[in-house]
């Protein structure tokens, strides 16, 4: 686990997913709901809260569909 920005996770996320677009996250939206799927990213869309530790957000990202990426994997 680490404690990084908003700004670097979006980073993060941008890279992870070779993205040539701006990646907007609603983390409010993400507290309030456990996940939100980003708009226009095929690979890793899903972002998903796991929790709070010391008044941060947890979270990490996946693909909506578990399937999809088993298939793409193996």
């Amino acid at each position: 686990m680490y404690l990084i920005s908003k700004e670097q996770f979006l980073d993060v996320s941008k890279q992870e997913n070779n993205a040539d677009i701006e990646i907007n996250i609603d983390f409010l939206e993400v507290k309030k709901n456990g996940s939100v799927i980003i708009e226009g990213i095929k690979w890793y869309n899903k972002v998903v809260l796991l929790g709070e530790k010391d008044g941060n957000l947890m979270l990490t990202f996946t693909h909506e569909n578990d399937e999809f990426l088993s298939h793409q994997l193996s």
